[in-house]
C-alpha cells in the first residue's frame, strides 16, 4: 500500500488506522521485524552458551529483544484478526 493511500484514508477514522497498520506491519516492515527478531534470538542463544559473562551485553540484547517481540506479536495478532474477521 502506498503512502498516498494511507494519507487519503486517514479521514475515514478506523480505516485510516487499519491502513497505517497494514502499511507499517506488513511488507518490508514485517519482514524486517521477523529477520531482526530471529537474528537477535540467535545472538542471545549464542551469548548464553559463551564462556564470557558480560552483564552489560546481556542487558543490551534483552533490551533489543523486547520491542521486537512486542512488534512481532502485534503484527501476528493484527493479521490473525483481519483473517478471522473476513
Amino acid at each position: 500500500m502506498s503512502l498516498t493511500a494511507v494519507v487519503s484514508s486517514t479521514a475515514n477514522g478506523v480505516t485510516g488506522v487499519a491502513s497505517r497498520l497494514v502499511s507499517v506491519g506488513f511488507g518490508v516492515g514485517g519482514i524486517f521485524v521477523a529477520v531482526a527478531l530471529s537474528t537477535v534470538l540467535v545472538y542471545a542463544n549464542l551469548l548464553d552458551g559463551a564462556e564470557v559473562d558480560d552483564a552489560d551485553l546481556r542487558w543490551l540484547v534483552r533490551a533489543t529483544l523486547l520491542p521486537l517481540l512486542v512488534t512481532f506479536f502485534v503484527v501476528v495478532l493484527y493479521k490473525s484478526v483481519t483473517v478471522l474477521s473476513g
